[in-house]
C-alpha cells in the first residue's frame, strides 16, 4: 500500500512539476512583462525598476541576475565597507562577525557604495537569510 502511494505522490509531483515549467516558459518569452496580482502582465519600462541585492557568497547575486534577465531591470549590489570572509559566515562559531552583527539588532554594517533609488518605480531587493533574518546590512540600506 505505501508503495502504490508513494507512486502515486511522485506521479502527481511530475504532473504539477510539468505544469510549473510551461508556465514559466511562457511567463519568460517576453522579458519585459511583469505579472501583476491579478494574473495580467503589463509591460516593464527600461530602466524603471531596479534590482538591488546583496550577496556574500554569491548565491543570491545567481538569483538577482536572473531576475534582471527576466524583467530587463537594473542591477545593483549592495557591497560592504568590510567584505566577508568565510570564516564570517562560519554558523557553528558563535564569535564569528556575522553571527555577533546577526545577534546585535542595532548593528548597521557599512556600505561601501552609494545606491539611488531615484528615477525607479520598481524594486526588487535580494538578500540571503542569515540565523532566520535578513543580514544587518539590509537594515542599513532600508534605513
Amino acid at each position: 500500500m505505501k508503495k502504490i502511494l508513494a507512486l502515486c505522490l511522485i506521479i502527481l509531483m511530475m504532473y504539477v512539476s510539468a505544469g510549473c515549467g510551461s508556465a514559466l516558459a511562457q511567463n519568460t518569452e517576453n522579458p519585459a512583462q511583469a505579472e501583476m496580482g491579478d494574473g495580467s502582465s503589463e509591460p516593464i519600462p527600461q530602466g524603471s525598476a531596479l534590482i538591488v541585492y546583496f550577496s556574500a557568497t554569491g548565491t543570491t547575486r545567481s538569483v538577482a541576475e536572473r531576475i534582471a534577465a527576466l524583467t530587463g531591470a537594473e542591477l545593483v549590489e549592495i557591497v560592504p565597507a568590510q567584505a566577508y570572509t568565510s570564516e564570517d559566515l562560519n554558523y557553528n562559531d558563535h564569535t564569528t562577525r556575522a553571527t555577533m552583527e546577526q545577534n546585535t539588532p542595532d548593528v548597521r554594517p557599512e556600505i561601501a557604495n552609494e545606491i539611488s533609488l531615484e528615477g525607479y518605480s520598481t524594486l526588487y531587493l535580494g538578500y540571503p537569510i542569515w540565523w532566520g533574518q535578513a543580514p544587518r546590512i539590509l537594515s542599513t540600506f532600508v534605513e
